[in-house]
Parts: structure tokens; C-alpha cells; sequence
């Protein structure tokens, strides 16, 4: 519902992992390699860094690698 607002009402454009095609596919072939590429794909296209958790995403290993990631690009 936050991505929808921010894409609809704020007009921004963004990138969430639950419309990328390609991620879902590392995902269910478990492929880490593919499951990072995608990630950094995404991370890559963006200027800023939106992190929102919940009970799940907070126990997620990703969730960190996608801070630090965006910390060393330097994503407000």
C-alpha cells in the first residue's frame, strides 16, 4: 500500500521486489546468485532507500545486505 501511494499520489517511481519478475524466478529456482543480481539491479536504479519492517522482514538476512548495500552507494 506504501509503494501504491508513493507511485500514485507522490508520483514517484520505485522499485519493489514483489513486481520484479526476474527475482521471483531466482527465488523459486533458489538461485543466490540470481537473488543478489536482482537486488543490485534494483538498488542500482535507485536514488533512495525506504526501509520499512515488519515481524517477517525483520528476521530476513536481506533486509541488512540491502541497507549496507545502499549505505555504500550513499542512498539518502
Amino acid at each position: 500500500e506504501i509503494g501504491n501511494y508513493l507511485m500514485e499520489t507522490v508520483g514517484v517511481n520505485i522499485y519493489l521486489d514483489v513486481n520484479d519478475c526476474i527475482l521471483h524466478e531466482a527465488v523459486d529456482s533458489e538461485n543466490d546468485k540470481k537473488i543478489v543480481g536482482s537486488v543490485i539491479r534494483g538498488l542500482e536504479c535507485c536514488t533512495h532507500l525506504l526501509c520499512i519492517t515488519s515481524d517477517k522482514t525483520r528476521l530476513s538476512w536481506w533486509v541488512p545486505y540491502e541497507i549496507g548495500y545502499a549505505e555504500k552507494k550513499n542512498l539518502d
